[in-house]
């Protein structure tokens, strides 16, 4: 979560196509470690998942689609605040209230999280932004999260790592 939090805001210090060339160095030393067996805190994960890898894949071609800044602000801080905040929960508070999809198992209370945190992020970054009235609010702030939670559900495998980004900047781009 940290480190997506931090790359988030990069477009307003460097251009994308210096953030796409980060990524890359970051996926060969990521490949690597794996390959190399170091780094193991990154890849201590005890669930089958190529979110390492994909983790910079997504930051990459969020980059390299060159979106306004607030959008790709937007799109990274639901990927790792998001996403990071329904891992937390989800292990925490999920036990008791799990759900399957295709043999991956999820908790209410996990997708819950993601959706309030994707909610927040949306309608925070487009009221900074000054476009909170280009949107009705029903759709910036509660369908589109709501849709962006069933998004996370179905990509396995560290997958969301790649589809949140993505799914929010197309939307972003073409509602606001």
């Amino acid at each position: 979560m940290g480190s997506g939090s931090f790359i988030a805001f990069w477009p307003l210090w460097m251009d994308y196509e210096v953030i796409v060339g980060i990524c890359i160095l970051f996926l060969l030393v990521v490949a690597g470690s794996q390959k190399l067996g170091v780094f193991q805190s990154i890849h201590s994960v005890s669930r089958i998942t190529r979110g390492e890898l994909l983790f910079p894949i997504g930051i990459g071609i969020a980059a390299a689609l060159m979106p306004a800044a607030w959008t790709f602000t937007a799109a990274i801080l639901i990927m790792s605040l998001a996403d990071g905040m329904a891992a937390v929960i989800g292990t925490k508070y999920g036990g008791g209230n799990t759900y399957r999809i295709s043999g991956h198992t999820k908790s209410v209370a996990g997708s819950l999280a993601f959706f309030v945190v994707a909610s927040a992020t949306i309608v925070i970054g487009a009221t900074i932004s000054s476009r909170v009235d280009d949107l009705p609010l029903l759709t910036f702030g509660l369908i589109f999260p709501l849709i962006l939670t069933g998004i996370e559900n179905i990509s396995w495998y560290g997958l969301d790592n790649v589809t949140i980004p993505i799914s929010v900047l197309l939307f972003l781009n073409i509602f606001a």
